[in-house]
């Protein structure tokens, strides 16, 4: 109770705790607007935006841990040393492969392609490989089928690679005779040219179409078309090969079969005979013997230009486009030394050396002797595949031709 009575220590307590409780008070009213009131006093001076706090704030998730991280994968290891160790793995194959055919010492290629264009492709594999002799033999793609078909079945394998038309390389495919090779040079290649695990890919372009004697036929009157060559006014005038399957096959591919027969029944009343042969074929329209000839290679008609006969091709639409593909025997000899032939084949030197004797290359990029051969054309592709169709196309052909 005598506490109570002491008023003026009891007034002073009082102001004391009064005072300080309205310190904190002030103090925590103060603290909260503070920051407030002084952005609204920094963001209403236009002329200081720079300076404003928000400004410099987003550097800060810059330095952040996780920004730099999605670089480092472009700095790993493993990316930087690909290239190194994809073209050191490139140079110990090749060097297996030179090591090996060396203990080879040769190849031996069955092929149709003729010798003014397997002259300077063997010139250049011998001369980049000085240790293998290269021999071939040389003949139409039947014969050529036949002579491998019956030494695969005798036991005997002589040939290492086969470089041929694509009915005849695809026919040799189905009896299983080659082995899965992808080269390295295949990769640049079009998916339509080369077998998807490497049995065979294609090396050249074989452009069919038809040809006709220029003092015989005039440029503006030679039929632009197969259909243009039923008209009666070519009667007794053409000439076609017996073997020309495949066109029949890429017309019924075009047309439907129904008007592709109804086509060549046309042609066939205007035959005045059928021959043996692109090149006879070729030949003999230069030599005026044949006015018109319905199918033929255009590299054959070329060579003759050139050497001034009196012959021209015409560019259909589309111009229908065999090629010779190439493959690996799966029982070669010299196995290592066709491996090296393939590579070196499909290469820019060994595609260019084709292309400069006036040959299409299959192998995009390549400069043409002359520039002109495909600008402008429209080419329709031969699938190696119709091939399984091969005997009944054949037996329409001659059906259609009267070929006994």
């Amino acid at each position: 109770m005598a506490a109570f009575r002491k008023p003026g220590l009891n007034g002073f307590q009082i102001l004391l705790i009064g005072a300080v409780l309205l310190s904190l008070v002030l103090s925590a009213c103060a603290g909260t607007p503070a920051a407030p009131t002084a952005t609204p006093a920094k963001a209403s001076a236009p002329t200081q935006p720079a300076a404003a706090t928000p400004a410099p704030k987003p550097p800060a998730p810059t330095a952040a841990t996780p920004a730099p991280k999605p670089p480092a994968p472009a700095a790993s290891t493993p990316v930087a040393k690909a290239p190194a160790t994809d073209a050191a793995a490139e140079k110990a194959r090749v060097d297996k492969l030179v090591e090996e055919a060396k203990k080879e010492g040769k190849l031996m290629v069955y092929t149709t392609l003729n010798d003014p264009y397997m002259d300077p492709l063997v010139a250049g594999f011998e001369k980049k490989y000085p240790f293998l002799k290269v021999d071939r033999y040389r003949a139409n793609g039947d014969v050529v089928l036949q002579r491998i078909v019956a030494e695969a079945r005798a036991g005997r394998q002589i040939a290492d690679v086969h470089l041929s038309s694509s009915q005849y390389v695809y026919n040799a495919f189905k009896e299983k005779l080659f082995e899965p090779y992808v080269s390295p040079e295949s990769r640049v290649y079009p998916a339509g040219a080369k077998d998807k695990d490497g049995h065979w890919i294609g090396v050249v372009m074989l452009e069919v179409v038809p040809s006709y004697n220029t003092n015989l036929v005039k440029k503006q009157d030679a039929p632009k078309s197969l259909q243009e060559m039923t008209d009666p006014k070519w009667q007794g005038k053409l000439v076609d090969d017996e073997r020309n399957v495949v066109v029949l096959r890429a017309m019924m591919e075009i047309l439907g079969e129904q008007k592709a027969i109804d086509l060549y029944k046309g042609i066939a009343k205007n035959l005045s005979g059928l021959r043996r042969g692109h090149t006879l074929i070729s030949e003999q329209v230069a030599a005026g013997e044949i006015p018109v000839a319905v199918s033929i290679y255009r590299y054959g008609v070329l060579e003759l230009q050139a050497k001034g006969a009196p012959i021209d091709w015409v560019p259909t639409n589309p111009i229908i486009a065999d090629f010779l593909p190439m493959g690996v025997f799966a029982k070669a000899p010299h196995p290592s030394a066709a491996k090296l032939w393939t590579d070196y084949t499909l290469s820019v030197e060994g595609q260019q050396s084709l292309a400069e004797g006036g040959r299409v290359p299959v192998r995009p990029g390549i400069k043409l002797n002359p520039p002109a051969l495909t600008e402008g054309l429209n080419f329709f592709w031969v699938d190696p595949a119709w091939g399984d169709r091969a005997e009944q196309d054949l037996k329409t052909f001659k059906d259609l031709y009267g070929i006994k």
